[in-house]
């Protein structure tokens, strides 16, 4: 999946965008445990990103 591609590319912003698009056209808005699991992963390591962008500075 190119999601996959992103997070190892460390390009998690597009990642998650795509993960957002899938989940929003998921049918029926149905869940989709794996895709959410997976992106509140990608969203913590973002966070951790950003937390160690601001610690250099």
């Amino acid at each position: 999946m190119l999601i996959h591609v992103y997070v190892r590319q460390g390009k998690l912003s597009a990642a998650l965008s795509r993960m957002d698009a899938l989940l929003q056209k998921s049918p029926g808005n149905r869940p989709n445990p794996a895709l959410e699991k997976f992106r509140s992963e990608v969203v913590a390591a973002l966070v951790k990103l950003k937390q160690g962008a601001e610690k250099q500075k």
